[in-house]
């Protein structure tokens, strides 16, 4: 995968990256950075957390004309993992999974800093849980203030077993 840190604003277009695996960001992983994310394909990373992109808390993440899918976390964020502000736009964020046995959330998305989605496609993701903990999310999960507009959010799920309890197929 990449690692992205810089005290500049770092931009990547038309490219991709695929069937890389890290601890975090299984594709990219971007600390102390504000990230644009423009025409990008991320696909089939793997990852504890953010499958495909990790961008952790010190980072603003901006997405727009791209496709995340295919990312597997065993934590949080199948496809995408958001620690800090998150812009989601004319994107593509599909068939992610978060496979794990305590508190696993955000199948496609987690994102922990609030931001807005728009015009998004946020389908097929997953979030299976089995221990304890339970499981949120299958779509998205999401802490702070967000704005989703003119998105569809369909056929995500939560799939639990033994104690956990589930919430949010689609968003919590």
């Amino acid at each position: 995968g990449v690692f992205l840190g810089s005290s500049q604003p770092i931009s990547v277009s038309a490219s991709a990256s695929a069937a890389n695996m890290g601890m975090r960001g299984g594709n990219i992983y971007a600390r102390d950075v504000d990230l644009t994310l423009l025409d990008v394909n991320a696909q089939d990373g793997t990852a504890t957390s953010g499958g495909n992109i990790f961008a952790s808390a010190t980072t603003t993440l901006n997405i727009a004309g791209s496709t995340i899918q295919g990312g597997l976390a065993s934590e949080e964020g199948g496809g995408i993992f958001a620690g800090g502000a998150l812009t989601l736009t004319d994107s593509t964020v599909r068939f992610n999974t978060v496979q794990g046995t305590s508190e696993v959330s955000g199948g496609g998305i987690h994102a922990e800093d609030g931001g807005t989605i728009i015009n998004a496609l946020i389908s097929g993701n997953n979030l299976f849980a089995t221990g304890t903990g339970g499981a949120t999310g299958g779509g998205l999960a999401l802490a702070g203030a967000f704005e989703i507009s003119e998105s569809e959010i369909a056929n995500n799920f939560v799939e639990v077993s033994g104690d956990d309890a589930a919430s949010g197929g689609g968003i919590h």
